[in-house]
């Protein structure tokens, strides 16, 4: 499974999807055949946010196997790339669209 934007999840909905669900999942020894994918942005979660306190959570208990992958922002070309792909126009058409983008999402 994959859930996406966890950074904006509230302390329920945490709970309920790395708490319950997960727990459920091991309860039922189905564990080594289970892969959740959770993603978040991690400039926005730290110190006391419920997703962090419930990964550190997690980790502690040895329930889960928990690796994070922190990946970088998308470049100003690769987005242009990107709108230039979807909207099947030139680069440099769209240029200056994949700027005003890329400064608005720092990249994601």
């Amino acid at each position: 499974q994959t859930l996406d934007d966890f950074q904006w999840a509230d302390a329920l909905t945490i709970d309920l999807v790395l708490g319950d669900i997960l727990s459920s999942v091991f309860d039922q020894k189905k564990s080594d055949r289970f892969m959740f994918v959770g993603m978040y942005r991690d400039d926005e979660v730290f110190g006391e946010h419920p997703l962090s306190m419930k990964l550190s959570n997690l980790r502690q208990s040895g329930n889960a196997n928990v690796t994070e992958i922190p990946l970088d922002g998308f470049s100003k070309r690769d987005i242009t790339d990107m709108i230039a792909t979807e909207l099947k126009l030139p680069r440099r058409i769209v240029s200056e669209l994949g700027d005003v983008v890329h400064k608005k999402t720092s990249g994601h």
